[in-house]
């Protein structure tokens, strides 16, 4: 879900795809990942399948804060380790 509204907004601004846009590249997994928790949280409360949000119960400001931050630093990372790891020209090695 986060994907395809970052992909919607940068559209908009006319970045072309695969095109990098640092940080909303790094943070629309974590942010769609915690407005679909919200959502299936406060649902499953209001419609009494759960005695309390759990979504409240479980995650403090701190815990969002500090998602928000590690993120980009995990996703960075990732790309890092992925670029050093990646055969070079695969397509032009003889087989």
């Amino acid at each position: 879900m986060g994907d395809i509204i970052e992909s919607f907004f940068k559209r908009r601004i006319g970045k072309k795809r695969g095109e990098s846009w640092v940080p909303f590249d790094q943070l629309d997994f974590i942010l769609g990942v915690l407005l679909f928790s919200f959502l299936m949280s406060s649902f499953l409360h209001v419609f009494d399948f759960t005695y309390e949000n759990w979504f409240f119960a479980s995650f403090s400001l701190w815990h969002i804060i500090v998602l928000l931050i590690m993120t980009p630093f995990f996703h960075f990372f990732a790309n890092f380790v992925n670029k050093k790891l990646k055969p070079k020209n695969l397509s032009k090695q003889n087989i």
